[in-house]
């Protein structure tokens, strides 16, 4: 149990509670980086431009040292994203994928339970990646989602696990953002 505490160096004890790394939804993100730092890691994801994604370094992060951020244009946190990275070892992240999962579901005990079950990654186009994903579905419209993402040997990526949290605005943004 606190092994995976640590591992996800979160909090649970509700939806508004949760955070990871220490970041929470709803948070300005001016409060912890200036600004040209946040745009020094702004990618240009999004078709529409409600929201912007940035990758930022976190160096008093516990376990995650690199947190990827959604923020709309007064620097509110939507979506919050980390990601443990496993070269060549689907396996390892299949297995912490499952205790999170369990950790999860009996944290959130009302929330609703989607398993996504594995599916050809729409990034790549050759059809041999594979994401394997369970998402969460908090009452306040909030979403938690654990994936394995499984690369091909033809992609430059490398196998990884990826929690991302978000509320439900910026999921309903997803819809249509690209």
């Amino acid at each position: 149990f606190l092994i995976l505490f640590g591992f996800l160096s979160t909090s649970f004890a509700d939806e508004d509670e949760f955070d990871i790394e220490g970041f929470k939804l709803g948070m300005n993100l001016l409060d912890h980086f200036t600004e040209q730092t946040i745009h020094n890691g702004d990618k240009d994801y999004y078709k529409k431009k409600t929201y912007t994604y940035t990758w930022l370094s976190i160096p008093d992060g516990k376990v995650y040292k690199n947190l990827s951020f959604d923020y709309n244009k007064k620097y509110i946190i939507h979506g919050i994203g980390a990601n443990i990275y496993y070269k060549d070892n689907i396996e390892d992240c299949f297995k912490r994928k499952d205790e999170l999962v369990a950790e999860l579901t009996e944290r959130f005990k009302k929330a609703k339970i989607k398993d996504h079950g594995t599916y050809k990654h729409s990034y790549d186009k050759s059809g041999k990646s594979t994401v394997t994903s369970v998402s969460f579905y908090l009452k306040k419209g909030k979403q938690i989602s654990i994936t394995c993402q499984n690369w091909s040997k033809d992609q430059p990526y490398d196998d990884n696990l990826e929690i991302f949290y978000a509320t439900e605005k910026f999921n309903n943004f997803l819809k249509t953002a690209y």
